[in-house]
């Protein structure tokens, strides 16, 4: 263990190699948080291991809320996620829907990709709706859900 100041502990990151698959256990069958420290480097950032079902339970409260609108004059429809900054067309809401699902994904790899940049840009408070979207994998009938686009 290291301590991180103020009397908090977390494990060194030798304590959490050898330890890992208990780690990964007690995180997702007890819904345990471990704080992994690396010991080397005074002054580095920790790292949180917490199991999924934890992660959904904080994740939950980011919810989007979908704004829907169809032009008159083109046909066509276009939702808009303003939690993301994302929005997806379509001559139907399903087509509409389908569109925002893609754009949500692509923008989502990307931001993920370099979180760095993306906060540096002010982009940070996208992190937990785009880890919601992370954390339902390639399963699009969960993320209509997650974005509120369900049929």
């Amino acid at each position: 263990m290291v301590e991180r100041g103020k009397g908090k502990m977390a494990l060194a990151v030798s304590e959490a190699k050898r330890d890992f698959s208990r780690i990964v256990r007690e995180s997702s069958e007890q819904l345990r948080v471990f704080t992994v420290q690396n010991a080397q480097r005074h002054g580095a950032a920790s790292s949180l291991v917490i199991g999924g079902t934890a992660m959904e339970l904080v994740l939950s409260h980011f919810t989007f809320t979908p704004q829907w609108e169809e032009d008159a004059d083109s046909g066509l429809w276009t939702v808009y996620l303003p939690e993301i900054d994302v929005w997806g067309q379509g001559e139907t809401r399903l087509q509409a829907a389908e569109d925002l699902i893609d754009a949500a994904l692509d923008f989502m790899r990307v931001f993920l990709d370099d979180i760095p940049f993306q906060i540096k840009i002010g982009r940070g408070h996208y992190l937990p709706y785009l880890l919601r979207l992370y954390q339902a994998g390639d399963d699009r009938q969960a993320i209509r859900g997650i974005l509120g686009v369900q049929e």
